[in-house]
């Protein structure tokens, strides 16, 4: 890209506008998305939501934003701006859907799309599994609480039985302070497991 940059000749770009090339190689690629394409990555992604986040807004404490899917209604809009990789900007409007899942019905949930992990929520026989709690305590406390308030109403109010971390990156762990306390871990003998070396 360097050298035939060099040799071309200068052209004046707004810096909201791709090159002529670029334009050139996001719409062919365009093209070739919209001949391939079907909806079914975007029915799998929505398959089985149940309720979202009023406004999919978090807050901390003093009232602070964690988590606000709102400066992402852009990716609303189907078509990317000519700026944007359109296979980019479609893998973006997957990754924007948001919400309680039911994966496996009154068995297994997930919440997606208010942090960069997802919490899985497991019936066990005695009570709840979560796995991976996100990475901040509030979006974990927020997503919690979304999943009591859906499921427990039909379910019933269940113990916590067991937390899960599946690796030791942050996001898989650092959350685990919205739903639990070390007090609460020990009196109520509930399992944490974590990979060999999590300290």
């Amino acid at each position: 890209l360097l050298a035939l940059s060099l040799s071309a000749p200068a052209v004046t770009i707004a810096q909201d506008e791709a090159s002529p090339a670029t334009r050139q190689k996001h719409a062919e690629l365009a093209l070739r998305l919209s001949q391939a394409a079907d909806d079914s990555d975007f029915e799998n992604a929505e398959r089985g939501k149940i309720a979202e986040i009023p406004d999919g807004l978090i807050l901390g404490k003093n009232g602070q934003v964690v988590w606000d899917r709102r400066p992402y209604d852009f990716l609303k809009n189907p078509t990317a701006p000519n700026t944007v990789n359109p296979s980019l900007w479609r893998q973006a409007r997957l990754n924007a859907v948001h919400g309680l899942f039911e994966v496996v019905p009154n068995k297994i949930w997930q919440v997606r799309g208010y942090d960069i992990a997802v919490m899985t929520i497991i019936a066990g026989k005695s009570g709840w599994i979560i796995i991976d709690p996100l990475v901040t305590e509030e979006a974990a406390a927020a997503s919690w609480k979304l999943f009591t308030d859906t499921i427990e109403p039909t379910l019933g109010k269940r113990p916590i039985r067991a937390m899960l971390f599946s690796h030791s990156h942050t996001d898989h762990f650092g959350g685990v302070g919205g739903i639990l306390t070390a007090e609460q871990v020990k009196r109520e003998k509930i399992r944490v497991i974590a990979p060999h070396g999590f300290s």
